[in-house]
């Protein structure tokens, strides 16, 4: 069936949508939480947290499954998905494995304590078992198991702490990561049956040699293009995490960048997770990406009503986000321009030239460090500024993509 006259909406996504909705929902409300009984210090962690969990995970976004995947997806002969998918199992064990020092080296650098930073490492290997269980999922169109894990992985490590919470002094969130951990462990087995661990390991080491002239070439590119691109929306927490920048709260901004995060989501639900296939051809145009003039103007509704939202709020003192009415408006203006620029990019990922791509990353990140360290104060500012450049010169690539 043409994607283009697929129905944008099942009951089965719609379960999936409840469930992606619920767990988005969920870790801002725990922060808010937080933040509104007085927790300061647990508020600060829970926001370094979230900013490991996004940027620093980020790192671990090789893309070893593209073979497989094409070969799976486009049906192919059972002994081709049978060779690459053995292969596809190495390279993932092999990359999280040589991949876990720098994992650990950014979580120090964020926590600067040495037992959470081992928690984070470890934590990162597991969302990366687990988001890869999910990346099929959601490609097989399993969007039942995929909400189950979801909801499993986002609710049962607070539940399983929350008795710790009101007698324990000390210690709360490294119980909070404990309980990440084992429950992680606890899903890895009873949805990773694909793992195969004990057999994989048995050859892995031998495949070092050949899982790095895999990695050298295009696949290197798209690995580097998707980490800066998930560390690029996130460039303004760390920015503040890594340099101590204290004239805005880091779990304050989080809070705001977690809200301001609904409108990219809103869109990825309705016109990215489930036009994958569509989104991924090399023919498709800007035009059909954006069906028109659909997707920017719900993008731009849900910027107006969160915009108005926010502002009520924060009047009334009902969240804590001390920002002026123009640096709200100016926060949730760059998130609307990522959720156009999403679309774009998972076109731009599988056809352009990853090499601009990279280094239109890195310029901007450079700008943006560079005009934050001149004058924090700005921050928001040139945060929105990055943003829309990265959309108008994504829009360009596509356009003169389209015309080759």
């Amino acid at each position: 069936m043409n994607p283009l006259n697929e129905r944008l909406i099942s009951k089965e996504y719609i379960v999936f949508l409840s469930a992606r909705i619920f767990g988005i929902i969920f870790k801002p409300v725990i922060l808010l939480l937080l933040i509104y009984f007085g927790f300061e210090e647990l508020a600060d962690k829970f926001s370094r947290f979230l900013i490991v969990l996004f940027s620093i995970f980020s790192l671990l976004s090789f893309p070893y499954y593209f073979k497989f995947y094409q070969s799976y997806f486009d049906n192919g002969n059972n002994h081709t998905i049978h060779l690459r998918f053995g292969i596809y199992q190495k390279d993932f064990f092999l990359f999280n494995l040589f991949a876990s020092p720098l994992t650990f080296f950014f979580s120090f650098l964020i926590f600067q304590d040495f037992v959470i930073a081992i928690a984070c490492c470890i934590i990162l290997f597991l969302e990366k078992i687990l988001d890869e269980i999910q990346r099929f999922q959601q490609y097989s169109k399993s969007f039942i198991s995929w909400s189950f894990l979801f909801i499993s992985k986002t609710l049962l490590p607070i539940l399983l702490c929350l008795g710790f919470f009101f007698t324990l002094d000390d210690l709360k969130f490294e119980i909070y990561l404990l309980s990440i951990i084992l429950v992680n462990i606890a899903i890895c087995f009873l949805f990773g049956r694909w793992l195969n661990i004990k057999r994989t390991l048995k050859y892995v080491f031998r495949d070092v040699v050949k899982f790095f002239k895999r990695f050298y070439g295009k696949s290197m590119w798209l690995y580097f293009i998707a980490t800066s691109g998930i560390f690029f929306i996130q460039i303004d927490r760390t920015f503040i995490s890594v340099f101590n920048f204290e004239l805005i709260t880091l779990s304050e901004l989080t809070l705001f960048a977690q809200i301001s995060n609904l409108i990219p989501l809103v869109i990825s639900f309705l016109f990215v997770a489930n036009r994958r296939q569509l989104l991924l051809q090399h023919k498709t145009s800007v035009d059909d990406m954006f069906l028109g003039f659909k997707v920017p103007l719900i993008s731009f509704l849900s910027a107006v009503f969160l915009i108005t939202t926010t502002i009520i709020l924060s009047k009334n003192n009902l969240i804590t986000i001390s920002f002026s009415n123009a640096e709200i408006i100016l926060y949730l203006c760059a998130f609307a321009f990522f959720s156009l620029d999403q679309i774009l990019y998972e076109n731009l990922y599988w056809n352009f030239d990853p090499k601009k791509m990279l280094w239109l990353d890195l310029i901007l990140i450079i700008i943006f460090v560079s005009l934050t360290s001149i004058n924090p104060i700005l921050l928001i500012q040139n945060f929105f500024f990055v943003t829309l450049l990265r959309l108008l010169a994504h829009l360009y690539f596509s356009t003169k993509r389209n015309h080759n």
